[in-house]
């Protein structure tokens, strides 16, 4: 009884993964088409790609993050969109590395989009190592969650609204450090002073 139980706890973790990587990437691919403009200056930004192709990559990003998280959310081709959904975070970090190698750091992640966005650093480039591990733990075990013991609907709507709720404790904790680089109201009335000087 105590393994059947360790065996439906792991199945439940991999399960929570999937739905926070599903949320991630449709979250990050719908901002990304928002605001396709300024995602093209992002990819042009990396110096990555030739100019030929930058263009084509701000689409397929995008429409690639939105596909494989509807594969994660949906069940369907499961394999196939958790090993997309690896693959798109090992390219993100791989991205994110090469330019910081380069000593590029002050350019946007783009990882929601356009701009006022994270620089890059190597914090991002371990968040999208973890991301593609956690996708990866669910390719591994995509075949053989299609025969395992399927959760009731409740449970699969707990699991989502516990990856939702992490989703939505790291956007807080990125709002609060952006907020946390704004000038401080003293600052601006002091240089208002300044200025009416």
């Amino acid at each position: 009884m105590e393994n059947l139980q360790r065996v439906l706890t792991a199945w439940h973790f991999v399960i929570f993964l999937r739905m926070f990587v599903a949320f991630i990437l449709l979250a990050a691919g719908a901002a990304k088409l928002q605001s396709r403009r300024e995602f093209v200056a992002v990819i042009r930004n990396y110096r990555l790609l030739p100019n030929g192709l930058v263009g084509w990559a701000a689409y397929v990003v995008p429409v690639s993050e939105v596909a494989v998280a509807v594969g994660l959310l949906t069940g369907y081709r499961l394999d196939w969109a958790a090993a997309g959904a690896t693959l798109l975070f090992v390219v993100f970090a791989a991205a994110i590395a090469v330019n910081l190698l380069r000593g590029r750091r002050h350019i946007s992640c783009g990882c929601f989009g356009g701009g006022g966005e994270k620089e890059l650093s190597w914090a991002l480039v371990v968040r999208n190592s973890l991301l593609a591990a956690g996708a990866g733990a669910v390719w591994l075990t995509a075949n053989a969650s299609a025969y395992a013991e399927k959760l009731s609907v409740t449970e699969t709507i707990y699991m989502m609204l516990a990856s939702g709720a992490l989703l939505s404790v790291y956007w807080l904790c990125g709002v609060l450090q952006t907020l946390r680089q704004l000038p401080r109201v003293e600052d601006y009335f002091s240089l208002e002073r300044v200025k009416g000087k």
